[in-house]
């Protein structure tokens, strides 16, 4: 959606690469949208939209309320940010004329998107300059993948509004805030960021999530009866879908989760949900053996540091250590002495 007809100049090449991999892409004019919303879409792009009315909000919030996914991008068309923000992980605010340089945060490796950046060998996100962005105040669970290396500001964001996974670029999605659109990562970043949104590539099918996190997927379209989450735990329980998307919650112990249609099939798809380092838990940190004696009391324990052989010191402490080759040293130490005295003695008799 765009009320100019050159705001997604740039990105036409990924939709048009997008539609010839099978995707239905739409694109109108903010005014054809104010009359009838894509209602069957996946994911929409908002483009500089100027204020959204009331009506609008409530088109917007339906579609997330469905699983549907929202991009907004910025620019001089936005006025009313408190409205926008109303749908938005987070509060947009005023825009800022202030030349940023792009910064991956190293939160994002947490984030099933955020992985991608860092995958970018060799891209030097320094170079992509922001000379004007909107000021954005994420909400709590919203995740900020890219932002100003010097003022920390938030440039690219994802979160969740109701039901629905919403992206927010601070900047312009043309020329007219940023230089982004003219580096050869731009189209790769815009594919990957409307397949997370939408759930068409299976971005969720084997990636890593943390504990409590949901798993969200859309399958294809054919039809799937019978699906069965099975648990790490050992448990099976049934799923369902709304409009071929799985959302599954209950992702409260670490281990692999996987998605079948049989239980002799092969899983249809896989989840590793890992503990949340960022909040405390599984900490890595190496007991000492004053720690581990306070943690488990016993009797008898062998403690065995981490730089040492597990399986020689436990030898070691069960058998004895090993002194045979010392023996044999101060043998032959003995021997070449007492060879090295028999011939003096025999010089000097």
């Amino acid at each position: 959606l765009s009320p100019v007809s050159d705001e997604i100049y740039y990105i036409s090449p990924v939709l048009q690469k997008m539609s010839a991999q099978g995707v239905r892409v739409q694109t109108m004019t903010f005014n054809e949208f104010k009359k009838t919303a894509p209602s069957e879409a996946d994911v929409w792009l908002l483009a500089n939209v100027p204020a959204l009315s009331q009506s609008d909000l409530s088109k917007c919030r339906a579609h997330l309320n469905k699983g549907g996914g929202i991009w907004v991008t910025c620019g001089s068309q936005i006025k009313n940010t408190q409205a926008l923000s109303d749908i938005l992980p987070g509060r947009l605010m005023d825009s800022r004329q202030q030349t940023t340089a792009v910064q991956v945060n190293e939160h994002a490796r947490t984030h099933a998107l955020g992985k991608f950046f860092f995958e970018q060998g060799g891209f030097e996100w320094g170079n992509i300059k922001s000379t004007q962005w909107m000021s954005f105040e994420p909400a709590p669970d919203c995740t900020v993948l890219l932002s100003d290396k010097h003022t920390k500001a938030p440039l690219l964001a994802v979160g969740r509004v109701l039901n629905g996974r919403v992206a927010v670029w601070t900047s312009s999605i043309d020329k007219d805030w940023t230089n982004l659109p003219t580096k050869p990562f731009f189209p790769v970043l815009c594919q990957e960021m409307l397949f997370y949104l939408t759930g068409i590539k299976g971005h969720a099918q084997g990636r890593e999530l943390v504990v409590n996190e949901p798993i969200e997927w859309t399958l294809d379209k054919q039809s799937h009866a019978g699906l069965t989450m099975q648990r790490p735990d050992g448990f099976s329980e049934p799923l369902s879908l709304h409009n071929n998307r799985l959302l599954y919650r209950k992702t409260n112990i670490p281990g692999i989760y996987t998605v079948q249609d049989s239980p002799k099939a092969e899983p249809l798809g896989v989840f590793a949900v890992n503990l949340d380092t960022q909040k405390n838990e599984g900490d890595l940190t190496r007991l000492n053996p004053e720690d581990f004696m306070s943690r488990f009391p016993s009797d008898h324990w062998v403690w065995v540091a981490h730089h040492e052989p597990l399986f020689k010191t436990f030898q070691e402490k069960i058998r004895g250590k090993d002194l045979s080759s010392l023996f044999l040293f101060a043998l032959l130490f003995f021997l070449i002495g007492e060879l090295l005295l028999i011939s003096l003695w025999r010089r000097h008799p």
